[in-house]
């Protein structure tokens, strides 16, 4: 693996993780889907929908995730079993009447198969993924409300999964970013986890493109 040079090594991982991934985050934030989420108009199907994709995404990271923890000390002291979504969004869709059996469509496959390719090449790059998803939850808690609304739905299963810390997410943010800082990565390792990072994010487009085309 390749060592860090002096500059990189003075920035903290957190921060250039952001910086390879603000201009896509942007994109992603103007989708439509992500549009009418955030606005409270999203109808109930196009939202199951969405989190049943999102599932198919979520179960195979989250796998390749223990896998990097029982192998690796360092991650095991970033990555922790309360981050992780699935077991919410299977709840969320229980309560909607809706399970996880759902299809993967085209974008989910090209994420699960990347993130695949990439754990085998780079083990830590799945890293990446999971600072998309723990990133996500700070502006998600605020999308909770907004869904509820849209689907008169009261706080709690059913849309779980954007609020799933409550009063604690900034405090689990900031174990997640302490962490991450703290553990010394190689420039390839870094380069892997932006990578993962950008699918992650690309996914997320993809996803919502497919329950909410722009295009004819």
């Amino acid at each position: 693996m390749q060592p860090q040079n002096a500059a990189d090594a003075e920035t903290p991982v957190m921060d250039r993780l952001k910086a390879r991934t603000d201009d896509i985050l942007r994109r992603g934030q103007q989708h439509p889907l992500q549009r009418v989420l955030v606005a409270g108009q999203i109808s109930r199907e196009q939202y199951v929908a969405y989190i049943r994709q999102l599932l198919l995404i979520h179960q195979p990271m989250e796998r390749l995730l223990r896998t990097l923890r029982e192998r690796d000390r360092a991650a095991a002291l970033i990555v922790r079993e309360d981050q992780f979504l699935s077991p919410r969004i299977l709840t969320d869709l229980t309560f909607l009447g809706s399970d996880g059996g759902a299809m993967a469509g085209r974008a989910v496959r090209r994420c699960v198969d990347e993130m695949h390719l990439a754990a085998a090449r780079v083990p830590r790059s799945t890293l990446g993924f999971l600072y998309v998803v723990e990133g996500s939850k700070n502006g998600a808690r605020y999308v909770a409300p907004a869904v509820q609304r849209a689907l008169n739905l009261l706080p709690g299963p059913g849309t779980s999964m954007f609020d799933p810390n409550g009063d604690e997410q900034f405090s689990k943010w900031s174990f997640f970013k302490n962490a991450m800082n703290t553990t010394s990565f190689s420039t390839e390792e870094v380069e892997a986890m932006a990578h993962g990072a950008q699918t992650m994010f690309e996914a997320f487009i993809a996803v919502s493109e497919e329950v909410m085309p722009t295009r004819a």
